[in-house]
């Protein structure tokens, strides 16, 4: 009887320490309602709508971490009619969100896939609060009409926002999550709807699995590291194979490459938007891999300079526009195309505690006098001086010479300077599988392939030739729950 008593009490102190592990999945089903491919936050959404759908989910990542590259958003997420909007009397609208967003787009976005957009910044507050994020920080980022991109403080939005849905998944008691797990071949039934998804672990042909579901949601993000044999990069855009990136090396195509084997539709591929400042480490001038410089940081009052210490651009213009600027005006050196990005004391408490970070890279340093900076950068100081007065100047009267009418911040030479080279590097692909309002992904023609679903930097439409800052966070969230609701409402129909 003692015996017994001791192994129940060991039994119960094993239950409390492991609990959710040992009951949730005690042997892993052979079959699911949805398995969702790629766990940043487009996969993240999808998963948590289909759980909130009472679905059984499969979440599979390649990578040993949860958050894809949607964890190093650092700009914001764009929403609409929020408190912190009302706070700053920022008097936004839907109309102008999508003016913004297809006028940055070229006009090459799909408009119902903008509208969707566009409502989606109204109604994801309700589903982001739902799970604890508070989003209050609130910036304009270049190409929008209104400040609208939203942060929580101190905090890295991206980061902030994948770990905190990650908790919520790893605490349900319907999504299973296999990690170091590779997508590998869609499979499709004699009446061409998908039925199922072939995985390895660990990258080990060994392992090759074959997994039935009822529906598939492709969330496996863009193709912006793809330099392989293969490469995508290089048979819609080969002009970009020599940039850099910002991409983490996740960012391969894999789940597109999937998809397109069994006749799903490309959209947008050659339009790959090169983000006009990732940041030149002084340690490693010409690595491929750049860390970003936000966008946020020309927000708050960034200027860049050439160095002959001038500006040559609105640096509040859309991405695309000053990029081309800095490649026109900027100095070129071997394979890359560097400028100074100069921000002001202000705008470095305005960024907030996260600042700190670029500055303990050594991608951001401090500078308090003319002379400090003089001997520590190539760079015309004359220019400097001619070129701040002009702007102090352009700030009095509301607009400059390009064109630029907001000024978050003044430079006040004596209360510091943050000054850094950054460069073009490749950051995001417009371009990806065809998919309707649905989020079901078709062929060429139109034609849906039953059953299988896509969301975030995997598709395309949504962006057409040039991305907003801010829209990507909000694409994942508004189009992983449109995929997740399309799939179980049509798992439950006949």
């Amino acid at each position: 009887m003692k015996i017994a008593i001791a192994l129940l009490v060991l039994l119960s102190a094993i239950f409390l320490f492991y609990g959710r592990n040992l009951l949730k999945f005690p042997s892993s089903p052979s079959s699911y309602d949805v398995i969702v491919v790629g766990s940043g936050l487009a996969g993240l959404s999808a998963a948590l709508e289909c759980y909130n759908q009472n679905a059984s989910v499969l979440l599979i990542e390649k990578e040993s971490y949860m958050g894809g590259n949607s964890m190093k958003a650092t700009s914001g997420i764009n929403l609409l009619f929020t408190m912190a909007q009302y706070e700053n009397n920022v008097h936004d609208s839907k109309e102008s969100f999508i003016s913004d967003t297809m006028i940055s787009s070229k006009n090459l976005s799909i408009p119902k896939l903008v509208d969707l957009l566009a409502q989606g910044a109204i109604e994801s507050i309700e589903f982001l609060e739902k799970y604890g994020l508070e989003l209050n920080s609130l910036s304009i980022l270049g190409g929008h009409s209104f400040a609208r991109t939203h942060r929580p403080k101190d905090k890295p939005v991206g980061a902030t926002m994948t770990s905190i849905l990650s908790k919520y998944i790893l605490q349900s008691t319907k999504i299973e999550v296999r990690l170091n797990t590779t997508a590998v071949e869609l499979i499709k039934d004699e009446d061409e709807i998908i039925r199922g998804i072939k995985i390895m672990k660990d990258k080990d042909p060994n392992t090759l699995t074959e997994i039935k579901a009822k529906a598939i949601i492709l969330a496996t993000g863009g193709f912006g590291h793809d330099f392989s044999e293969n490469s995508l990069i290089k048979e819609f855009n080969p002009e970009l194979l020599d940039f850099p990136t910002t991409n983490g090396p996740q960012a391969e195509g894999l789940g597109l490459k999937m998809a397109r084997k069994i006749g799903a539709g490309l959209l947008h591929m050659e339009h790959i938007q090169l983000h006009p400042t990732g940041f030149v480490d002084p340690n490693d001038r010409f690595s491929k891999k750049k860390f970003l410089a936000p966008e946020l940081m020309r927000g708050i009052g960034g200027i860049l300079l050439n160095d002959k210490g001038e500006r040559f651009c609105n640096e509040l213009g859309t991405r695309d526009y000053v990029t081309e600027k800095i490649l026109e005006k900027g100095d070129k050196t071997e394979n890359q195309t560097e400028v100074f990005l100069v921000i002001p004391e202000e705008g470095r408490v305005e960024y907030g505690k996260n600042f700190d970070f670029y500055v303990y890279k050594g991608f951001l340093s401090l500078y308090k006098n003319w002379e400090d900076l003089g001997n520590s950068l190539l760079i015309n100081i004359d220019g400097i001086k001619n070129t701040l007065e002009k702007y102090e100047m352009a700030q009095k009267n509301g607009k400059d010479e390009f064109g630029k009418t907001i000024f978050s911040k003044g430079f006040h030479f004596e209360k510091g300077v943050y000054v850094g080279k950054v460069t073009p590097s490749i950051h995001y692909t417009m371009g990806g599988l065809k998919m309707n309002e649905r989020g079901s992904i078709t062929k060429e023609n139109g034609e849906i392939i039953p059953r299988l679903y896509g969301a975030g930097e995997v598709t395309g439409g949504v962006h057409g030739g040039n991305r907003l800052g801010g829209n990507s966070l909000l694409e994942c969230v508004v189009f992983g729950r449109i995929a997740a609701k399309s799939a179980i409402n049509d798992i439950k129909s006949p």
